[in-house]
């Protein structure tokens, strides 16, 4: 398997794994609020999607983000993600319709894996301006798939804190 294949296969994988993660989940337990500094479910949810979007549609093709163009008024998030400071209270606030969001989730990992299969690998090493300096397209797909892992993780804990099944496999 070429390095380009290998990367798409992982993407898809990601995808599956933080699918297999939120199935079953209740609006309940989505917006649960847990005790400390951990963010609610559905904030991490909206959180690791809309970077895909960004990272993928944005910062890779250059291309405006999904939940910008023909998604901008039904993503099924009650408003637009804050970064930096502000974040903690937006994520304790924040609501999502998850009928809404899943068709969301949907077209945003469909659109990855549609451009991840025009890659080849030589496309890998491109170097796109990220993080402040030129990182190859390889690294940034690699952080997708890691921010997806990573946060398929988060949730499970938090649904496993809510007496439910982590991971739905």
């Amino acid at each position: 398997m070429d390095a380009a294949s290998m990367i798409r296969e992982e993407l898809r994988h990601s995808h599956g794994w933080l699918r297999q993660t939120i199935d079953g989940i209740t609006p309940e337990q989505a917006h649960w609020i847990p005790p400390g500094n951990a963010n609610p479910i559905c904030a991490t949810y909206a959180h690791v999607v809309v970077d895909e979007d960004v990272l993928v549609n944005h910062e890779l093709r250059g291309n405006a983000p999904l939940f910008e163009a023909e998604w901008a008024t039904s993503i099924g998030v009650s408003e637009p993600m804050v970064q930096g400071p502000g974040w903690a209270d937006w994520a304790r606030r924040v609501r999502i319709d998850l009928d809404s969001f899943e068709r969301y989730v949907d077209a945003v990992h469909a659109e990855t894996d549609r451009w991840a299969a025009t890659l080849a690998n030589g496309d890998l090493a491109h170097a796109v301006e990220f993080g402040g300096r030129p990182q190859p397209v390889s690294h940034v797909l690699w952080r997708v798939i890691s921010h997806n892992h990573g946060h398929a993780g988060e949730i499970a804990v938090l649904k496993g804190l809510q007496g439910v099944r982590g991971f739905s496999l």
